[in-house]
């Protein structure tokens, strides 16, 4: 707007019509135009912070400025999961001109699944910089994007339900606490309601380790390290990792071979005997001559024989007395390190 020039706001040219009761002061029209839309927008300004103009009430203003900075626009999100389309909500102003460093807010509708294209209030589509593939954007999530250097930079996704940053839900949490903090859940194998966690059931949908429930159920064990697709419409079940350690995912490195992503894996056994007053040796042996299994039924992984230069064997070759590994007083246990028992849980 105009604002008016400084000698329009002096004493002698201001009217009764602007609310100042002086004296033989004549009537100025000229005062009323110019001071009616500073007016205006000083009641516009109240009312935006959701403040009803009285004259009688004091910092008007400033409670309103202070509503509207406390307050978050969130913009309402059409289109498609790639390409948004953003709008101001009714009763805001809407975006003329993005700015160095404004931040727009808007609850994602669908998971991205490849680069991804905003638009903000009939403005031109704009890149954001740093989503580079599917799944990097997450339905239900309550996502931040900035404005810098001419391009739109995914700055937040939190989880408008618990507060919690998307980034951060389905991570493992070791804790030397056995409490589940807001916000938290146990790692216990729970089942849950797609409804009730939609941001995390979008997570778990983008992963590998998201398995058939049936599947899951018939071997507890094997598959405790995956998630369930529940009833198949309205639950999830999520890992199971109480008394159990956690390994690096070998990723294709080649040092934990044929294991898939989630997957259990049993101790190695040892075989012995208990006996103090009829000392035997034991070893174990395979159940036939299936030699590429022994490994595997024993729990050992291949080994690499140069790590082990210098290291030699001895055998007998015509041993007699084969059995079960609990038959004639002979027992088996797993190995293991040392270790101690935290809480495993997770942020949802």
């Amino acid at each position: 707007m105009d604002y008016p020039d400084n000698d329009d706001l002096k004493a002698s040219n201001v009217s009764q019509d602007d609310g100042i009761s002086l004296a033989k002061i004549a009537d100025s029209a000229a005062s009323v135009a110019a001071l009616k839309p500073l007016y205006d927008e000083l009641l516009a300004a109240i009312n935006e912070g959701d403040v009803t103009e009285d004259q009688s009430v004091l910092l008007q203003l400033a409670l309103s400025m202070s509503n509207q900075m406390r307050a978050k626009k969130v913009f309402l999100a059409t289109g498609t999961a790639n390409d948004i389309v953003l709008t101001t909500p009714a009763g805001k102003q809407p975006v003329k001109a993005l700015q160095e460093h404004d931040e727009i807010h808007f609850t994602v509708a669908l998971t991205n699944t490849s680069t991804v294209q905003v638009a903000v209030d009939g403005l031109g589509q704009i890149g954001v910089a740093n989503i580079v593939s599917a799944n990097q954007l997450f339905k239900g999530a309550l996502a931040t994007i900035s404005y810098l250097n001419g391009q739109l930079w995914l700055t937040k996704q939190i989880n408008p339900l618990t507060g919690s940053d998307v980034k951060d839900m389905a991570k493992v949490i070791t804790d030397s606490l056995d409490i589940i903090e807001v916000g938290e859940i146990a790692l216990d194998g729970a089942t849950l309601k797609r409804a009730e966690h939609p941001v995390y059931w979008a997570k778990v949908q983008a992963t590998s380790n998201l398995i058939d429930q049936a599947t899951k159920d018939a071997d507890t064990e094997m598959y405790a390290g995956f998630y369930g697709t529940g009833d198949g419409e309205t639950t999830f079940t999520i890992p199971t990792l109480g008394g159990e350690f956690i390994r690096g995912y070998d990723n294709d490195r080649g040092v934990d071979v044929k294991k898939s992503f989630g997957r259990w894996q049993k101790a190695s056994v040892s075989a012995m005997d208990p006996s103090l007053s009829s000392i035997n040796l034991s070893s174990l042996i395979n159940s036939n001559d299936d030699v590429g299994k022994m490994l595997s039924r024993a729990g050992y992984d291949e080994i690499n024989y140069n790590n082990y230069l210098g290291v030699k064997k001895s055998h007998y070759n015509s041993g007699t007395g084969v059995g079960a590994l609990n038959a004639n007083g002979f027992f088996a246990g797993g190995a293991r390190p040392r270790n101690i028992a935290y809480f495993f849980k997770t942020r949802i």
